[in-house]
């Protein structure tokens, strides 16, 4: 600070009040400068001075020829012209050199590494490990933004790399460009970059399990660029085995189900698999590499097998019942999953609804007769939502919604549980375990509506007010709706733990009244003609009664309501009490 003497002397500074407060002033902004500083991330660098290319659609004409000198380097910016891309499926960066050296392919701002290579038979995600880079902030290995990822592609199975090559599919028209020279001896090298036309008929279908091929006796694929994931539609009860080209890079294989939830695996080059009709092989490169196809070919055969062209069932059947009596008792072990498939009797389907419920508050889902999507699940006991999702206290939860219902306002669920309307003949249901293996009964039964104002509660003017009512919020998708006969003043309460309710009051249109919200504990008035409408604020969340009841109590008009109908408007509405 200026004015201040060396350490150890003594200066005597006289300021006034007015010169004091101003250097506080100038302290707090300088501070709160520092402060604003310290939370921004400071912007990249720019990209180093670099040579411009660009790629073209001959892969003889090189872009650039170099000669660079043990440990030295050199950038170029790689521009993709919208005729190239347009025109071609892939780029190929090659580097014919002598000795190989490093190239790598880097993003439009530099500084992150998108892929490396050292050699003609693959290329690798990142950079390279043990490879010098010009900044810290370079991109590790694996870690590429997934704007910038290298996307599935497919060329002729005979073609091979001059040298370190990456092979990868324009997501923009500006990268960069490095080659370094790694070696003990001087490097010449000419630099190639140039459209190139997808080969493998396979690709880009076989990137899809709907689009898929399907096996044939012997198949051939190729792994060509990071990411790569190659289907291949299993048409019946068969033994497969994978193999790879000489000195390729591996690859690996499991089984997935029509869901696409992986049933056997994975494989390793050489293992026999056994698969069943509508099944699928899918197979990845091993590590996070790929490689032109003279490397990355792999080679699928395949025998039929006799016996049930279909799977054996890796689920456990059980049967709902209307007694409540528990279907099934086992463990789920630490982070397994129990799956079942529940049929449900038409004696069950005469219900109203069907509870599953277990008594521990672990994973529960519940899932459509196909068992291809979730229709609900739940860990607690306290509240179920809809789809997949198992915490449910912040946030939406997606999926398809539960029919409304309604049971007695005292019922609680012993552990996880959903209640779903029973309009299946049979239903998949799945177990997950937690941190520790647990032992877990599972119910599952049919119930009645025992709440007298259900379903009729779900249509507007068919229940009236009627001093003390009471509902809950029961099953996702559930709106209770009273009419009311007059005016009067209404309190609002719920029962609190599960899912947070509200009361909407609907015009004699049935229109919501805009700020006419309210939450529990809440005192406001209506009146004659209007609607009160109670749902779940996250319409996709709903919990057995003992959580989600609401109570809606009513008195006669008084001084506290207006009982004309336009004073309304002009009054706010009651707070709580």
């Amino acid at each position: 600070m200026a004015g201040l003497g060396p350490p150890g002397s003594r200066q005597v500074i006289a300021v006034s009040r007015h010169s004091v407060l101003s250097a506080r002033l100038v302290a707090a902004v300088i501070a709160a400068t520092l402060v604003v500083a310290a939370c921004r991330t400071a912007p990249p660098p720019p990209p180093p001075p670099a040579d411009l290319v660009f790629a073209n659609q001959d892969p003889g004409t090189p872009v650039a020829s170099l000669s660079l000198a043990p440990g030295e380097s050199i950038n170029y910016r790689l521009d993709v012209p919208a005729g190239v891309a347009q025109a071609h499926d892939v780029i190929y960066l090659e580097l014919d050199s002598t000795p190989n050296g490093v190239l790598e392919l880097r993003n439009a701002g530099y500084w992150g590494v998108l892929a490396s290579s050292a050699s003609p038979d693959r290329f690798v995600r990142g950079a390279l490990p043990g490879v010098p880079q010009p900044n810290p902030g370079a991109t590790a290995v694996g870690d590429v933004a997934p704007a910038e990822q290298l996307e599935p592609q497919a060329v002729n199975e005979n073609r091979a790399c001059l040298g370190p090559c990456v092979i990868f599919r324009p997501e923009s028209t500006t990268y960069h460009v490095r080659v370094l020279n790694d070696t003990g001896s001087q490097l010449t090298a000419d630099l190639y970059a140039y459209g190139y036309a997808l080969q493998d008929s396979g690709e880009p279908q076989n990137d899809s399990r709907q689009t898929a091929p399907v096996l044939a006796a012997t198949n051939a694929g190729a792994i060509e660029t990071l990411n790569d994931t190659d289907f291949w539609v299993v048409p019946g009860h068969i033994s497969a085995t994978v193999t790879t080209v000489a000195n390729g890079i591996d690859v690996t294989t499991v089984v997935v189900n029509a869901s696409g939830v992986v049933v056997a695996g994975p494989y390793a080059t050489g293992q026999a698999i056994e698969a069943f009709t509508g099944e699928s092989l899918r197979v990845r490169a091993s590590g996070n590499e790929a490689a032109a196809p003279a490397r990355s070919t792999y080679f699928i055969e395949t025998t039929s097998l006799p016996g049930n062209p279909n799977r054996p069932p890796t689920f456990l059947e059980v049967t709902a019942n209307n007694s409540a009596a528990a279907v099934d008792q086992r463990t789920v072990p630490a982070g397994g999953v129990i799956e079942y498939r529940v049929t449900i009797p038409a004696t069950v389907r005469s219900r109203d609804v069907v509870y599953f419920e277990i008594d521990r508050t672990i994973g529960l889902q519940l899932r459509t007769s196909s068992n291809l999507s979730a229709i609900a699940s739940s860990s607690s006991s306290n509240m179920f939502a809809g789809g997949g999702t198992f915490a449910f206290s912040s946030g939406d939860v997606e999926g398809d919604a539960v029919g409304p219902q309604a049971i007695t306002p005292s019922k609680a669920c012993r552990g996880s549980c959903i209640i779903a309307p029973a309009n299946a003949n049979s239903l998949f249901l799945r177990v997950h375990g937690g941190a520790t293996a647990t032992n877990f009964t599972l119910f599952v039964y049919g119930s009645s509506f025992m709440d007298p104002t259900e379903p009729a509660n779900n249509t507007r003017g068919a229940v009236p007010l009627d001093g003390d009512d009471s509902g809950a919020i029961e099953t996702i998708g559930d709106v209770d709706m009273f009419r009311v006969p007059t005016v009067g003043r209404v309190r609002f309460d719920t029962a609190g733990g599960g899912p947070a309710l509200q009361a909407v009051i609907l015009d004699i249109g049935g229109n919501p009244i805009p700020g006419l919200v309210y939450s529990s504990g809440a005192n406001f008035c209506a009146y004659d003609g209007e609607t009160i409408r109670v749902s779940a604020i996250n319409s996709s969340q709903a919990a057995a009664s003992a959580r989600s009841s609401y109570w809606i109590e009513s008195g006669a008009p008084g001084p506290i309501c207006p009982t004309s109908l336009t004073e309304r408007t002009v009054r706010p509405p009651l707070g709580s009490e």
